[in-house]
């Protein structure tokens, strides 16, 4: 099933010993499109502290109570390496998350990439992006649309402007021709004619 990613926010994780906290954002690989991390707040347990969640721990979904189980302890949580506060997740950081949950490293494999080069993205960082197609600016980013059971992204939200009546489309990430950070902007494989073909 296809989730926004604005409806999993605030979803509670459920750890193997109690509740673990609760989901605020989420961070993908913007090359394969992959969730890799919830990021959750873990509130009085932990000194409201913030730590990744990786879907490699991730067990049953219930999105009627809004809730996810993984297969962590409370006392594996609070071991995890800490994060920077409102600092970048960097790939040296991935690394030592790795070793700690004993994981193997998602970009092992990779070509043309350096040891230290990064393509993860939070989704609030990204929300609010101005989409282009190839005849034209056609919107910004209002959303992203998880499968739950992969834990990829498969579509991107964008409400459009007054030019298609500020309709909001779904195109699939397929249709995604590069993003430029520096310029907060996703470029498409798409006409706006074709846009307009979009539900």
């Amino acid at each position: 099933m296809l989730q926004n990613a604005t409806e999993l926010y605030g979803h509670r994780i459920a750890g193997t010993d109690g509740e673990l906290g609760l989901v605020t954002d989420l961070y993908f690989d913007d090359i394969s499109w992959a969730v890799r991390y919830l990021m959750v707040e873990t509130g009085e347990w932990l000194a409201g502290r913030k730590v990744l969640i990786s879907p490699q721990s991730f067990g049953q979904s219930d999105p009627a109570v809004k809730s996810l189980r993984v297969g962590l302890t409370r006392k594996q949580v609070e071991g995890s390496p800490a994060l920077v506060p409102d600092g970048p997740v960097t790939r040296d950081y991935e690394s030592l998350y790795n070793r700690y949950y004993d994981w193997p490293d998602y970009w092992e494999g990779r070509t043309n990439l350096t040891p230290v080069e990064s393509h993860l993205r939070s989704t609030k960082a990204v929300a609010g992006y101005s989409v282009e197609a190839e005849d034209g600016l056609i919107g910004t980013v209002s959303g992203f649309l998880v499968n739950d059971a992969s834990w990829a992204i498969r579509r991107i939200s964008v409400a459009t402007g007054p030019w298609n009546v500020g309709k909001e489309v779904d195109v699939p990430v397929g249709k995604v021709e590069s993003i430029q950070h520096p310029k907060s902007t996703i470029f498409m494989k798409l006409t706006k004619t074709e846009v307009q073909r979009l539900k």
